[in-house]
């Protein structure tokens, strides 16, 4: 579990990173319902994807590794606002072979650490898994210091990270 390595992915990685959103939307479809395309039998693509390659310092994706291998990523949106940064972690995926070995919650950890400032995230009302998850993470991350709200279908945690 220590040999965790959050690595900040650049374009030589954008054909892996589409291959492995692939395996997340088909993981994902259990609480979206979504369908593969009849012709190509892939999910589409989430439409600002682009945008984490072109608008490089206000996105950001990392690779997760453990043990050398390819284990999940974490896709994050940056703002400046005012005089604090903010962070809003949009996707995070850990294979399911990586999933129940703490690797999850130290990449996160360690993707928190990296950015200082208020982070955001949320998750479908229907993923109680993920709810379950990030609530372990983000309360031993902060000592219990976050916040959590109920909107429009999705439960949003909010935390500062020094």
């Amino acid at each position: 579990m220590n040999n965790v390595v959050l690595r900040l992915a650049d374009l030589k990685d954008l054909e892996l990173v589409k291959h492995l959103l692939q395996l997340y939307a088909y993981d994902f479809s259990e609480f979206t319902g979504a369908d593969v395309g009849a012709e190509t039998g892939l999910y589409q693509v989430m439409p600002d994807f682009n945008e984490y390659w072109d608008k490089l310092g206000s996105k950001s994706i990392h690779l997760i590794e453990s043990e050398g291998q390819i284990a999940g990523f974490a896709m994050v949106k940056h703002k400046q606002e005012n005089d604090s940064q903010q962070h809003v972690l949009s996707h995070f995926f850990v294979l399911r072979k990586y999933r129940l070995h703490g690797i999850g919650k130290l990449a996160a950890f360690r993707l928190f650490a990296a950015y200082s400032g208020e982070w955001g995230l949320c998750q479908l009302d229907s993923n109680v898994p993920a709810q379950r998850f990030w609530r372990k993470v983000i309360q031993a991350f902060t000592d219990g210091s976050y916040t959590e709200r109920y909107e429009n279908g999705r439960v949003y945690q909010s935390f500062s990270s020094k």
